[in-house]
């Protein structure tokens, strides 16, 4: 809208590091710089630390809780960076009830003169449909021998048939969805 309104002079001191856009606008190089310094630490730790810069990149977009998950029950970025970490030679492991934590973690690094060919991460517990207190409480219970384990050791008040489900969804347990719920929910 046209008029008059407040506004901030964004010009700094020195006439060399302010642009003048097409449209206008004043902006400073200093900002550039920033994400400048930004893209050059985190392509140097992506290159120089790889299998540490993927899991910390997974754990972020995990932990991410206030976007809406996809199809499969994970965060936005998830999928993506479970593709790049391929794409860099890393394995993501199979989901385990047994085995996967609060957290992605790194199991295995690569080291070729020791026999290990590819670093190998596994993913964490989180998932659509399953809070952070039913993945504490999952993962403190453990280790699980049957569908009957699960469902005598975890708390019913945070792992309830949705929580028993978004596990399936997602291939946590070794048996078809419905055999698992079905016994499940007769214990239950």
């Amino acid at each position: 809208s046209l008029g008059e309104r407040r506004m901030y002079d964004l010009e700094v001191a020195i006439p060399t590091h302010n642009y003048i856009l097409a449209n206008g606008i004043i902006t400073s190089n200093s900002h550039a710089g920033a994400y400048g310094y930004n893209s050059f630490i985190t392509a140097y730790l992506k290159a120089n630390y790889p299998e540490e810069f993927i899991v910390c990149a997974l754990n972020l977009a995990a932990e991410d809780r206030y976007f809406e998950r996809d199809k499969n029950g994970a965060p936005p970025g998830v999928k993506e960076l479970e593709k790049e970490a391929a794409r860099m030679g890393i394995t993501i492991l199979k989901r385990n009830i047994n085995e996967c934590t609060l957290d992605y973690r790194i199991t295995r690094k690569k080291d070729v003169a020791s026999g290990i060919p590819r670093s190998e991460i596994q993913p964490a517990i989180h998932c659509k449909g399953l809070s952070h207190r039913a993945a504490e409480d999952i993962v403190a219970n453990r280790p699980y021998k049957s569908v009957r384990d699960f469902a005598e050791k975890t708390n019913p008040t945070f792992v309830d048939a949705e929580a028993a489900e978004a596990l399936c969804d997602v291939k946590f347990f070794g048996t078809s969805k419905e055999k698992f719920m079905r016994e499940f929910k007769t214990i239950r």
